[in-house]
């Protein structure tokens, strides 16, 4: 690899890219290859000569060049190489976003002839559908870069047409197409694409996701004739739908709403009921109080659920009705004082472990990930969590959380050091020598004691913070001990990375 990149660097200081362009009938890939990487680094517009190339490597590497190039011949090159056979999905990714930077009508019907082609990765069809919605309104940051690279005021340009023509293509592939196929026609207002979409919510051989997100389609482009089935899907076999129809039904008759809510609460399904909890919160009126109340005054009860209890608490908080506040107290005073975990025994269930895996590995104020690893990420400080819900309780992971130093995995108790020089320096143990320890700090860092420096020594905490708990509601609390509960098996990552 060195002599390869040395022998490309001489190649784009003393070749002309005439001299480069002409590697493109070479039959070896090594030389066509390196004349691509050559011609990138002098920022040649003449790398789209390699974009017909058979060999994916240098096709991809002539359009990586083109884009970063950023001119209007390079954009213009790469922007053709959209929707042509045998290319790979990162050359795709690369026309789509250059098509998107010139903004034209040549560009746009590309895009949309892309995103409508059963013969392109869902992943480029996709993103091609997001390119659409962003057409008018681009970010200034770059949609594969991430770099500031601002795009100007362009002309604006209308898609009804053209969506019209293709919309029975755009809904052909996996779920993950139709469902943002749903997003795409109702984002431009496409009412042709209405029956396409109710024939999509019929269709019980359709995924729930997807018969879902057609719902809602027809429920924001308006249709005339959805209300007539709503009181039916309300009750389908699908929970995603029965939930988007309850949302339709709470704007349209928030009386049968409220009867409807009334009737999940005494089901089995915790997201339902956490669901119809908020819906009840939002319509504000006497009827829907009422029946919070009863869900509430339920919970004083020994067998009630804990997974709808936060919920519960939460909104006669936020409503502030005086019968469902009072209620709420009489449930604190039921809290055992005796119990550490008392205050916070209703994050045991219930929770989002899809929004607590966001709590561990994006929250700044705990940065869980900072010291505990979750299948190959993060740091080594604390426990290795990968596969934790396996091996312990939802009430040990509770407690670890609140509090950290009650039960400490072993080898992972903080250790303090007061030094002779009147520092104190603190880690877990990672080493043992008969003249030094190695300890690792909260930051990760490895140090290295001599024992002669060191007057004096006290372990046994853990080396969480020990108000943790503080930093989080206990709607985080409950989605972090969610997720950390499903950690049942290790996945490696791939070392490759698109």
């Amino acid at each position: 690899p060195v002599l390869r990149c040395a022998a490309c660097s001489s190649l784009s200081v003393c070749a002309t890219a005439d001299q480069l362009v002409q590697c493109v009938s070479d039959t070896r890939q090594p030389v066509r290859l390196g004349a691509v990487v050559a011609l990138a680094r002098i920022h040649s517009h003449r790398l789209g000569a390699f974009l017909s190339d058979v060999n994916d490597q240098v096709v991809t590497e002539a359009a990586r060049g083109l884009y970063g190039n950023g001119d209007e011949e390079s954009l213009r090159a790469l922007s053709k190489l959209g929707g042509k056979p045998n290319v790979s999905k990162i050359a795709q990714r690369y026309a789509v976003a250059a098509s998107f930077r010139r903004g034209g009508l040549p560009e746009a019907e590309r895009i949309l002839a892309i995103a409508a082609s059963p013969e392109v990765s869902k992943e480029v069809r996709v993103e091609a559908m997001n390119a659409l919605m962003a057409w008018q309104s681009p970010s200034d940051i770059d949609r594969l870069t991430g770099q500031y690279r601002p795009i100007y005021k362009r002309l604006p340009l209308d898609f009804t047409e053209g969506l019209s023509r293709w919309r029975n293509e755009i809904f052909i592939g996996p779920d993950e197409i139709k469902i943002k196929a749903a997003e795409l026609v109702t984002f431009f207002h496409i009412k042709t694409a209405a029956d396409l979409l109710s024939s999509r919510v019929n269709d019980e051989n359709e995924s729930p996701r997807v018969r879902a997100a057609s719902l809602q389609a027809l429920f924001d482009l308006h249709d005339t004739n959805l209300m007539g089935s709503i009181r039916f899907l309300v009750r389908d076999d699908d929970a995603a739908v029965r939930k988007v129809a309850r949302s339709i039904l709470a704007t349209s008759d928030p009386v049968a709403a409220i009867e409807e809510a009334e009737y999940v609460l005494q089901g089995d399904s915790t997201d339902e009921k956490q669901q119809v909890i908020q819906m009840l919160c939002q319509l504000n009126t006497a009827e829907a109080d009422h029946v919070l109340l009863g869900a509430l005054r339920h919970q004083l009860k020994s067998e009630a659920s804990l997974s709808i209890r936060l919920d519960l608490l939460e909104v006669a908080e936020k409503r502030g009705e005086g019968a469902l506040v009072d209620v709420a107290c009489e449930l604190e005073s039921q809290r055992d004082l005796k119990d550490p975990l008392a205050h916070y025994r209703e994050c045991l269930a219930g929770g989002n472990a899809e929004h607590g895996e966001k709590v561990f590995f994006k929250n700044k104020k705990v940065t869980c990930v900072r010291c505990h690893m979750v299948n190959e990420r993060g740091g080594s400080v604390g426990p290795n969590l990968s596969k934790v819900g396996r091996e312990k309780t939802v009430e040990y992971l509770l407690e670890s959380i609140v509090l950290p130093s009650a039960k400490i995995s072993p080898g992972y108790s903080t250790v303090q050091f007061l030094m002779a020089t009147g520092r104190v320096q603190s880690g877990v143990v990672k080493k043992e020598e008969s003249d030094f320890f190695v300890i690792q700090n909260a930051d990760g860092a490895l140090l290295t004691l001599q024992k002669d420096e060191i007057d004096e020594m006290q372990a046994g905490l853990s080396g969480m913070p020990a108000d943790l708990v503080q930093q989080l509601s206990k709607r985080e609390l409950r989605d972090l001990v969610a997720y950390l509960g499903v950690l049942v098996e290790e996945k490696k990552r791939s070392a490759h990375f698109e």
